[in-house]
């Protein structure tokens, strides 16, 4: 098993959207950026419940931040549309995603395992506003554009926390890593078993595991990706943190 990737491109998408929902009109003007404005562009995913989040991701990746602040700014008052600036903010989201994944993997047990379990909830809170956003979580690794959208104002500033939330378990990981060794096929096998256990379809899991086409409805499929990360949170600590870690 494999913990699900969480939402930064997500939130960093839904973060740019109300950021732009709200600024000046374009123009053609685009090769100064103000002091003003960038302290409207990071004034504005307040909005979206991610201002903590985008500040998070400033003070760790500062020069990427600013590159992609930049970007955004100029695009936006020379005419970008939002769906361009969406797919760029998306684009970002997912650049940091990837950058910090492998030190999530490395994380303290108890911060890995923590980190999962906030996820689970998280998961379940969704499920009962968008059964879609709350498979595609686990499916895909993560909420597509789309999925994004369907999210209410309280769950997506609880999806915000998560990506925070992410971020310094990540951290933690990058400061203290940790080595593990690969899951064995009894890990493997008792996964199974406490995903069957927690109400998991069988043929989603072997869907899953095998990139095929899950056929199951919406509510099946959400309810066994909630099953595939309380599954996994039911077994013994240090079986957890290795399949987790996959």
């Amino acid at each position: 098993m494999r913990v699900h990737r969480a939402i930064l491109a997500s939130i960093a998408l839904m973060a740019a959207t109300a950021a732009f929902a709200q600024t000046h009109a374009p123009s053609h003007n685009g090769s100064a950026i103000s002091q003003a404005e960038r302290d409207a562009f990071r004034a504005q995913p307040r909005d979206a419940g991610a201002e903590e989040l985008m500040a998070l991701i400033r003070q760790t990746y500062p020069e990427d931040y600013l590159g992609f602040e930049s970007e955004m700014i100029t695009a936006r008052k020379t005419g970008a549309t939002q769906s361009d600036l969406n797919q760029r903010a998306f684009q970002f989201g997912s650049d940091i995603r990837r950058r910090v994944e492998p030190y999530l993997k490395q994380a303290p047990t108890p911060d890995l395992l923590g980190f999962v379990r906030r996820q689970a909830e998280a998961i379940d809170q969704m499920r009962v506003v968008s059964p879609r956003a709350c498979y595609e979580s686990v499916e895909f690794g993560g909420l597509s554009a789309d999925a994004a959208r369907t999210l209410t104002p309280t769950i997506a500033k609880r999806l915000s926390l998560e990506g925070e939330h992410r971020l310094k378990v990540a951290l933690k990981g990058k400061a203290s890593p940790v080595t593990r060794a690969a899951p064995s096929s009894a890990d493997r096998e008792a996964a199974k078993a406490a995903f069957l256990r927690a109400g998991g379809d069988a043929g989603w899991l072997e869907a899953l595991s095998h990139g095929a086409p899950r056929q199951q409805s919406d509510a099946v499929r959400c309810q066994s990706a909630l099953a595939y990360l309380n599954g996994l949170l039911s077994l013994p600590a240090d079986q957890a943190a290795r399949l987790a870690a996959l």
